[in-house]
């Protein structure tokens, strides 16, 4: 049976184009399979027609109005999505009830992607749990709608959406369309090129840049770590003029180590080769995922080996200090603990950094460096569930007092990971002009801490949720 009801245009948001099937409609080429689904009364076929533009499914307050699947194909910016409303998971062992579900089942064993609509104004029930129990059991990609989000007082509710144990969560409204071109992008994304499936994933190798001051001993690390003499070592500083990038194998395991010119200061640089390699050096901290900066044990921490450190950190870049020619104090206990602790000292801004001992002329602390190298990247191209994000925010931001500037007090409603390398999280809150430096940098050193990251950087967005 096909719904038939009168249609009543409802304005799309940009760029969205939409057309009707109706029920047991064949796989249209290209189109990326959605069911909405969800417990009765929480506004799915709401939802359905807003994103179609269409009043194509009937509404009403009575729960279970939608009996059978209704679909309708949605075009976002090149994606093609065949939308099916759905009459959700009802509670019941009448025939009817159970043809129901079995309709909804079978909905979510088509699709490629789940819509699973919330009631923001009534909260979570045991039936939502049940269902996201039910769905777990599908394996498929799961976006939470949380619906009838229509004032700031909702929004800052959302949290306890989280613990349904989905990362995908957006806050919309149906009835105003709020958070719909949001949705929309969520799906475009888990979408990609238009095919939903798993692909291959290409075998990521680690690029490691070491750098420093003019003979530090950057060339002569790298030749140790390689084996052999494939770096032009001397004691003459400037001696390496381009980067050198080798591919090295241990364990099992591949990386880039790329060995870069010295960076020196701007009064010393006289030379334009000299200055182009500078540059090229810094350029090289960029394009890399792990900055090894190398220092002298005989000097100590310089101004320029900090100056590297803040690029570094300006960067977002993985850091590891390694203090070389550790041969020429190792056996004096005293003097080696003191340059440990007076370089921890100096580099305390960048508290995300290991500080390790190591010769490249005898290969001390190799194993050392190889290992921490594995510990920062790892952290560094870390994923975390939005659902503990959430909590832990939540955790940190109520252990400390929360700031404001006259009647207004900072207000924190949900975060989520954007991307990897380095950890990036956006934090929507009332007032993003409130977080001062300080600040910002008491919620990077505790979320690293909670989190389990405490070698990597992360970067903190703040957005003000409109």
């Amino acid at each position: 049976m096909i719904l038939r009801c009168k249609i009543y245009p409802v304005n799309l948001p940009r760029g969205v184009s939409s057309s009707y099937f109706g029920r047991g409609v064949g796989s249209m080429k290209n189109s990326i399979r959605v069911a909405i689904v969800g417990r009765p009364n929480v506004g799915k076929s709401s939802l359905f027609n807003k994103l179609l533009g269409e009043r194509k499914a009937i509404v009403h307050d009575l729960p279970g109005v939608t009996r059978d699947r209704v679909t309708g194909e949605l075009k976002w910016e090149g994606a093609k999505f065949l939308i099916s409303d759905t009459g959700g998971y009802v509670p019941g062992d009448d025939p009817i009830t159970k043809g129901v579900n079995q309709q909804t089942s079978g909905a979510i064993e088509e699709a490629d992607i789940v819509l699973f609509v919330v009631d923001s104004k009534e909260g979570l029930l045991p039936f939502d749990f049940e269902i996201a129990n039910t769905l777990r059991k599908f394996q498929k990609d799961v976006i939470v709608c949380v619906n009838k989000v229509d004032n700031e007082r909702l929004e800052s509710m959302l949290y306890e959406f989280y613990s349904l144990g989905y990362d995908k969560l957006v806050a919309v409204s149906a009835l105003h369309g709020t958070g719909i071109g949001t949705l929309l992008d969520m799906l475009k994304a888990l979408a990609g090129n238009g095919e939903v499936h798993v692909q291959e994933v290409e075998k990521i190798v680690p690029k490691v840049s070491i750098v420093g001051r003019p003979n530090v001993g950057k060339s002569s690390l790298l030749n140790r770590i390689v084996g052999s003499k494939r770096v032009i070592v001397s004691e003459l500083p400037g001696t390496t003029r381009d980067l050198i990038d080798i591919k090295v194998e241990y364990f099992k395991k591949e990386y880039i180590f790329v060995d870069t010119p010295g960076i020196r200061k701007k009064s010393k640089i006289e030379e334009d080769l000299e200055r182009i390699s500078s540059l090229k050096a810094i350029d090289s901290i960029k394009k890399s995922d792990v900055a090894l900066l190398l220092i002298d044990s005989t000097i100590g921490v310089t101004e320029q080996d900090l100056k590297i450190a803040g690029f570094i950190d300006e960067n977002y870049k993985c850091a590891i200090v390694a203090i070389n020619k550790w041969d020429m104090v190792k056996g004096n206990k005293a003097k080696e603990k003191a340059i440990l602790e007076y370089t921890r000292y100096k580099f305390e801004f960048l508290k995300y950094a290991p500080i390790i001992a190591l010769s490249a002329k005898t290969g001390f602390g190799l194993k050392a460096l190889i290992k921490s190298i594995d510990n920062v990247y790892a952290e560094y191209s870390t994923r975390i569930e939005t659902s503990r994000l959430n909590k832990v925010l939540g955790e940190v931001v109520s252990t400390h007092g929360l700031a404001r500037r006259g009647r207004a007090i900072l207000k924190f409603y949900y975060a989520t990971q954007v991307s990897i390398c380095p950890p990036t999280i956006v934090a929507f809150v009332n007032y993003p002009e409130l977080i001062k430096e300080h600040y910002e940098r008491f919620l990077k050193n505790r979320l690293r801490e909670s989190l389990g990251i405490p070698f990597s950087p992360i970067r903190l967005i703040f957005r003000k949720r409109s």
